[in-house]
């Protein structure tokens, strides 16, 4: 079985040792290689919200959520302009650990790395760079726990992954 170590660390046992997997980094690199299969395909699953979510954003902030709608509708998510400096959220990814009271955050969070991103090539890559802000929006923080069969789940989809030993 695995260990969680200040809520931060899986310890692991493997054939000959252990491994120590940086929780979000992992979820991180999962999400990216996700993200991007569903954006290149054009759909990712959605899972509706019985309540859209709805919050102001600052006008530049706004802009790029609006302008990248498709990158968004990929992931699984359905945003829509709710007036003024407001969006609303009705639809998520189902990426399984993202909570439908992270949206906000999540999209926030997407959004400040889409505006802070200073790599040209990803830059140059919308496809790789909506991937790679999504994982780091969505992926599982450091200080939350994590059940047994979460940190299995989390393991065995880190090594079903194509690049398990760096985030994106």
């Amino acid at each position: 079985s695995c260990y969680q170590i200040h809520k931060m660390y899986i310890i692991a046992p493997i054939k000959n040792g252990m491994i120590i997997v940086d929780q979000h980094a992992a979820h991180e690199r999962i999400l990216y290689e996700e993200a991007l299969a569903s954006i290149q395909k054009g759909s990712g699953e959605s899972q509706r919200l019985l309540f859209p979510i709805t919050f102001d954003m600052s006008v530049d902030e706004k802009d790029i959520v609006m302008s990248s709608r498709e990158y968004f509708d990929a992931l699984g998510f359905d945003i829509q302009d709710f007036g003024g400096r407001s969006i609303a959220v009705s639809a998520m990814p189902a990426t399984g650990f993202l909570e439908a009271s992270h949206v906000e955050e999540a999209v926030r969070e997407m959004v400040k790395a889409l505006i802070e991103e200073k790599d040209k090539d990803i830059l140059s890559a919308p496809q790789r760079r909506f991937a790679a802000s999504f994982a780091c929006g969505a992926a599982i923080k450091f200080g939350k726990e994590l059940k047994q069969e979460e940190m299995n789940s989390l393991l065995n989809k880190l090594f079903a992954v194509q690049n398990p030993n760096i985030c994106p």
